[in-house]
């Protein structure tokens, strides 16, 4: 290298020099001030030997392929701190630029969770929305505290807690909501096509009965569809009507909260908080409703609408199964259409899956921001490269080297080449309690809400009548159920899942107690013979056999109690 043209340098040396900077080489004191003496013009001889050093160890972990073969980004100094350079300089994105949609792919252990709650925390903070959907953990409301001490609320509701209406258009078109509705049911319930347009029609019928075509406000609730379906649709095709009855009843039976909502918290009103929403313990129904329909009737209603909107952020955690097209159509999804058309409206989708095998490729050529980490198949491996446009060096570094807390990054602004992505591990407050959870819900208060009275009582399936004599036989074994002696961990399982799933058929119990079929046929049996539960045959349906139901008697709740008690069950 050529040294006595100081500070006036040749383009080879300044080369180096940038990229031994660039890639972290004059880390430290000594070497940093050694670099700054020789660029300024008062090099020692001391400073010359320490910057020529540091620069030929990084050519030989570049000739040795120890170094990254990543150019390393250059962004903006202010804005959301999405991680830093090897160098340890933080790497800011403009809160203007977040509105490119984001995805976050790795596989378990990668540090999807570490990289998300880091910006969440950013978020939370600043003007506009956020809503997570925390699919299986609780990491989200850590959130909770961080806010606080910025003086920020973050509300928290856990499965049950919602109070929305799916079928209520709520500022959307009621003609352009109708398609998007059926999409979203048909979806959820896993409708072939012709129980599909019978849904559609069904709800066509209810909401013309609730007048939502002349602007009525109060729109029907689910039960309203069920009802309809039930008696609006005799002419139709009687296997499909039954299809679709049977998906509904399954759903109503899940939804008990929400199905005779007929107004709920206005969306709107939704978008200017910091909601996080906990979906572990909602059935897979309710999970893919709550979130299609915070997907699709925010879009919607902000597509239509032509004024400016405050920004909002969804986040989903484990959202693979809202990326995925339809393996039967080549056509694009509504969720793809939709998030080619909503760049101008301030929303913005973070998606955090664990693969990419059968996401959409029109939906993941909109989530124009890219964020990989260590993935667990070839597959993955190959799209990844693909989809960030890694040469082959690159790909063979990221396999090596991508880990807890390492990831690969492609932006939609600034800087438009791949490049690695750090984030420090952070120390982040323990999860507030579900007392702490419950007094965040005081901002929710203030939106009114209306319920079908008239079917407080209801049930999709016929109610079981105790006669005198079963009433009787209760009431001379109640004194009897001192606690759960007897009965050991499997059988009081089974109690729990018949009393936490009611109206379901025995046959659905074993998966839900986490019993195979055969173990719990004579689980059920004992506890029938022992007056813990009790059976009654409904025929459900015109065809087949009748549906055997189970319900717990004042002897099994007793059991369930005193076993709930000691800490038994949940």
């Amino acid at each position: 290298m050529n040294w006595d043209a100081t500070p006036n340098l040749d383009v080879s040396t300044a080369r180096a020099i940038r990229e031994a900077r660039e890639s972290g080489a004059f880390q430290g004191k000594l070497a940093h001030s050694s670099l700054r003496s020789l660029l300024r013009g008062y090099a020692t001889e001391f400073d010359r030997q320490t910057v020529h050093s540091r620069i030929a160890r990084h050519q030989l972990r570049e000739a040795l392929g120890a170094g990254e073969p990543f150019a390393p980004a250059r962004l903006r100094s202010s804005g959301l701190a999405i991680g830093q350079r090897r160098d340890g300089r933080w790497l800011f994105q403009g809160f203007n630029q977040l509105s490119g949609h984001w995805v976050v792919v790795g596989s378990t252990g990668s540090g999807k969770s570490s990289l998300a709650v880091p910006w969440l925390a950013q978020l939370v903070t600043v003007e506009g929305g956020v809503w997570v959907f925390d699919s299986y953990k609780q990491e989200a409301r850590r959130l909770l505290p961080l806010a606080a001490a910025f003086g920020h609320d973050v509300v928290v509701l856990r499965a049950g807690d919602e109070r929305i209406n799916v079928l209520d258009p709520d500022g959307c078109d009621p003609r352009g909501y109708l398609p998007i509705v059926t999409y979203m049911l048909a979806r959820v319930l896993g409708l072939p096509p012709l129980a599909t347009m019978l849904l559609q029609r069904a709800l066509y019928l209810a909401y013309e009965l609730r007048g939502v075509w002349r602007g009525a406000s109060s729109s029907p609730c689910l039960i309203d569809l069920y009802e309809m379906a039930k008696s609006g649709l005799g002419d139709a095709n009687y296997s499909a009507r039954e299809t679709l009855l049977a998906r509904l009843s399954s759903l109503l039976t899940v939804c008990v909260h929400t199905r005779a909502l007929r107004r709920g918290w206005p969306s709107k009103e939704l978008e200017s908080l910091k909601l996080v929403r906990e979906l572990g313990n909602a059935s897979q129904m309710e999970r893919e409703l709550g979130v299609l329909h915070a997907l699709r009737h925010t879009m919607q209603r902000r597509i239509e609408s032509q004024a400016t909107h405050a920004p909002l952020h969804l986040v989903i955690d484990d959202s693979q199964r809202f990326l995925t097209g339809s393996a039967e159509s080549s056509e694009l999804t509504p969720l793809a259409e939709a998030l080619g058309l909503v760049r101008s409206s301030g929303l913005n989708l973070w998606a955090l899956c664990q693969s990419l095998t059968g996401v959409d490729p029109a939906i993941l050529a909109n989530l124009n921001n890219k964020i990989v980490g260590r993935l667990g198949s070839a597959s993955d491996w190959n799209r990844a490269a693909s989809e960030l446009f890694l040469t082959k060096e690159q790909e063979e570094w990221a396999r090596r080297h991508l880990g807890p807390g390492v990831f690969l990054a492609q932006l939609a602004q600034g800087w438009r080449r791949p490049f690695v992505l750090r984030m420090p591990k952070a120390k982040i407050p323990p999860p507030p309690s579900d007392e702490e959870v419950l007094a965040g819900h005081a901002a929710l208060a203030r939106f009114p809400i209306e319920e079908a009275a008239e079917y407080k009582a209801w049930s999709p399936v016929p109610h079981l009548a105790l006669d005198a004599a079963i009433q009787a036989t209760d009431a001379a074994e109640a004194p009897k159920a001192a606690a759960h002696a007897g009965l050991d961990e499997a059988a009081l399982r089974f109690l729990a899942v018949v009393h936490d799933h009611p109206a379901q058929p025995s046959s659905a119990y074993p998966a839900l107690a986490g019993l195979s079929p055969k173990r719990a046929r004579p689980i059920r049996d004992r506890l029938i013979e022992e007056g813990y539960l009790r059976s009654a045959e409904v025929q459900t349906t015109t065809r087949g056999r009748p549906s055997v139901l189970l319900e717990l008697s004042v002897l099994g709740l007793d059991a369930l109690r005193a076993w709930r008690g000691t800490g038994g069950a949940p």
